[in-house]
């Protein structure tokens, strides 16, 4: 559903010659109202690509986050998207749009962002992310991911920023 666009992906797909994607394997995860359409037209395209999962727990993404060579995340908005925060984490390099909360995320160094709506732009990385996939220094992005978004800096970020509240509030009530 909105903001999602699997229907951009999906159609994307169907263009690609049948070489290349037979080359593919995806795994989709999530549900939705609009699942029963998805489901049906990517049996049109190859009812053997794309592997759906439904809802999943967070360690079962993780793991096939960790296992992927790419996650695509095809959406119109967004804010900052845990999913491509949880997939530089793993060191996975990411696709996506170019929205906002993503383009502060993604870089040369970790995925490759294109336009909305942009099928021609879509397809060509699609292509470009399989080809270069070696060049994707996959501890590096996982490394640099983690000094920013790991458990430890974000709890410091957040303690740091009650420690200044508290100063601040102290020191407009005298002291009492």
């Amino acid at each position: 559903a909105y903001p999602k666009n699997p229907f951009t992906f999906l159609h994307v797909l169907s263009q690609l010659p049948i070489k290349e994607l037979h080359q593919l394997k995806i795994d989709w995860f999530g549900d939705g109202p609009q699942m029963k359409e998805i489901k049906l037209l990517a049996e049109k395209i190859n009812p053997h690509v794309i592997r759906f999962h439904g809802y999943q727990p967070k360690a079962v993404i993780a793991e096939y986050l960790q296992e992927a060579d790419f996650l695509l995340h095809p959406s119109d908005k967004e804010n900052l998207p845990c999913i491509v925060i949880e997939s530089i984490c793993c060191g996975t390099p990411v696709l996506s749009n170019n929205v906002t909360g993503v383009t502060e995320l993604i870089n040369e160094l970790n995925g490759i962002l294109v336009a909305i709506n942009n099928e021609e732009e879509l397809l060509g990385a699609i292509k470009m992310m399989v080809a270069k996939l070696k060049q994707f220094d996959r501890f590096k992005i996982s490394e640099t991911a983690r000094k920013k978004f790991s458990k430890e800096v974000v709890g410091e970020k957040i303690f740091s920023i009650y420690k200044e509240i508290l100063n601040e509030s102290g020191n407009g009530n005298n002291g009492s």
